[in-house]
């Protein structure tokens, strides 16, 4: 039987777009692994998963920027220490606090999220699990989760950030 050769580009096509990923990496104790917090990105999949039970230290540093605010590390700024030059800059982002996806945290400070292991699509947080992780934090986690990380600001109002800050987790134990 003669096939159409488009039935071959059909399978073809259809084999290419599935994506395989690798499982999340779980980490022994005294390793360290690290990877990039891009700003624009709303999630940031570490490639990580972190243990319920087990101890990490979460460290981070480089620099990343919000709009027309000044560069920032990980820490994050308040409202009031923005300095843009934009007139109403600083009014607008007072007036815009509670909006941030961590509203008691600085603007563009690092967040950590816990999602099940079982999506991809990070709208299935545990309860109690976002964190702040500014330039450091140890953490024991109430649950098992892949770790998602992000600048914290507005979820919708991530085209205007730019820079990345560079994160390393290490199982203390």
């Amino acid at each position: 039987m003669k096939r159409n050769p488009g039935f071959y580009s059909f399978w073809l096509l259809l084999i290419a777009s599935i994506t395989v990923t690798a499982p999340d990496k779980v980490l022994a104790v005294n390793e360290s692994f690290s990877f990039s917090v891009i700003a624009k990105e709303r999630f940031n999949n570490s490639g990580l998963k972190l243990i319920h039970g087990h101890t990490y230290l979460i460290t981070a540093t480089g620099t990343w920027k919000d709009g027309s605010c000044k560069t920032t590390d990980p820490a994050g700024f308040s409202s009031g220490e923005c300095n843009s030059s934009v007139p109403g800059t600083y009014l607008l982002l007072k007036n815009t606090e509670y909006l941030r996806r961590d509203k008691n945290q600085n603007w563009f400070c690092l967040i950590g999220e816990l999602f099940d292991q079982g999506t991809n699509v990070f709208d299935n947080m545990q309860a109690d699990q976002q964190f702040r992780i500014g330039k450091s934090r140890t953490i024991t986690p109430s649950v098992s989760g892949k770790l998602i990380c992000f600048a914290n600001d507005v979820i919708t109002v991530y085209a205007n950030n730019s820079g990345s800050v560079r994160v390393t987790v290490k199982r203390i134990s």
